[in-house]
């Protein structure tokens, strides 16, 4: 990719905020119009409403009346919505997208670079621009810019569920597209109400190296004395993505009092302040003094270097198993923990309401949910591998995978019609009760 495609995170923080100060001085403009050609896809085109204006600034609507027609203007050109075809002409999509030229993902992964470099490689008149900024950073800064109007964003690549699906998507700020041909092969959960590209796991690992068996079985074991201090993790305040697997237990919560009661031999009595068995389990594992590390590379590191008397365990992304080989370590994830093994995380694709290129967005989203052969995985290849898992029921696990179809059953996935409201209260429970 050339370096005219990488943008910086603090520069491109730095340019929102002018432009949100230039878009607030800019006139209001008109609905984004654009032609057709004969065969009803989208031609490349600059919105009218951009046209007096500096080329990265979009003028916000004059009231809501015109925000309504400006965007059932742009729903119709693009297809998508309410104006979504029954089925997509695939090849109709590919020359609109040559047409537009370019596509601009917000991303949570670094490894999107290698997949943009090969879409590029297949598609020369198509330019991929790719701002690597994390999932918040992504969400905030889709939400500014649509908020002032501004139409920078083809495809939002990056998670949070809770967030994506109870405020950006009824709020009109991405649309789901999902790809004709691969609607019989995703389950309806991981296409609906948004497309999901892949999923990632968080489970608990161990030292394979000191430990010839798995030192515990059960969740509940780690509010155990003698894993007080011994339980390295990232801070859930500082990632957010870690901290679903704790709202999973609190969603969870009967199914911890039952794994509590396997586990001691008695049924769990609640504390004042812990409305049920999945806050209580968070009371006691803070209590026992966890530690927190800065990334996966060092939850690794410190679980699963060879030759320790007496290693912590770890609770990290089923991905850092990849270094195992890598890095020479030695550990493996809990698969059989009761009462569950751990959290499956989606991470989904969608595009960008106005987005300046959505053809090119539709034909990107084509391109990263793969290709379903082994010695070529299409724009999916950078993510298949040990840790990650695509919902395409015709792509097979990666090498070395624990079966999907095996550990499925074994996860919670995130309640998310519940989730939203769940992560703050469990983020607050687990401010206040942090030694």
């Amino acid at each position: 990719m050339s370096k005219k495609n990488i943008v910086s995170i603090s520069g491109y923080t730095m340019l929102c905020l002018c432009l949100s100060i230039l878009a607030g001085c800019a006139p209001h403009g008109s609905p984004i119009t654009g032609p057709t050609v004969s065969d009803g896809s989208l031609e490349a085109f600059t919105p009218v409403a951009a046209l007096a204006l500096p080329t990265a600034v979009r003028a916000t609507p004059a009231t809501n009346e015109d925000a309504s027609a400006q965007q059932t203007a742009w729903l119709q050109i693009a297809k998508l919505g309410p104006y979504a075809p029954s089925s997509q002409d695939l090849a109709a999509i590919v020359e609109a997208a040559k047409r537009e030229g370019k596509v601009t993902i917000y991303s949570n992964s670094s490894r999107l670079k290698y997949a943009a470099e090969e879409f590029m490689a297949r598609y020369p008149e198509i330019d991929v621009e790719t701002l690597d900024m994390g999932t918040k950073d992504a969400i905030l800064t889709l939400r500014n810019e649509q908020m002032a109007g501004e139409y920078h964003c083809d495809v939002y690549f990056a998670g949070d569920a809770p967030t994506l699906i109870h405020e950006l998507l009824p709020g009109h700020m991405v649309w789901t597209f999902v790809p004709t041909e691969l609607q019989a092969v995703i389950a309806n959960p991981y296409r609906d109400p948004l497309l999901v590209q892949r999923l990632s796991l968080d489970f608990v690992i161990y030292n394979s190296d000191t430990y010839d068996a798995p030192p515990i079985d059960n969740w509940w074991d780690l509010t155990r004395p003698e894993w007080a201090g011994k339980v390295v993790l990232q801070n859930p305040l500082h990632h957010p993505a870690r901290m679903y697997l704790f709202v999973s237990m609190v969603q969870q919560a009967e199914k911890m009092a039952e794994a509590y009661e396997t586990e001691f031999g008695e049924r769990i009595q609640l504390d004042e302040e812990c409305p049920n068995a999945g806050y209580q389990w968070i009371k006691a594992f803070l209590a026992n003094e966890p530690t927190y590390l800065l990334g996966g590379i060092e939850i690794a590191e410190a679980v699963g270097t060879p030759d320790q008397f007496d290693p912590p365990l770890g609770i990290a992304p089923y991905a850092q198993h990849s270094k195992v080989i890598r890095h020479n370590l030695y550990f493996e994830p809990l698969f059989d923990l009761a009462p569950c093994s751990g959290v499956s995380l989606p991470t989904y694709l969608a595009i960008a309401n106005g987005a300046p290129h959505p053809n090119a967005a539709k034909l990107m989203i084509h391109w990263l949910m793969g290709e379903p052969s082994e010695e070529q995985m299409g724009g999916f290849a950078p993510w298949w591998v040990l840790g990650e898992y695509s919902p395409r029921s015709d792509i097979p696990d990666p090498e070395h995978a624990y079966p999907w179809a095996d550990l499925e059953s074994r996860l919670w996935p995130l309640d998310r019609q519940s989730a939203h409201d769940d992560v703050q209260s469990v983020r607050d429970f687990w401010e206040r009760h942090t030694p």
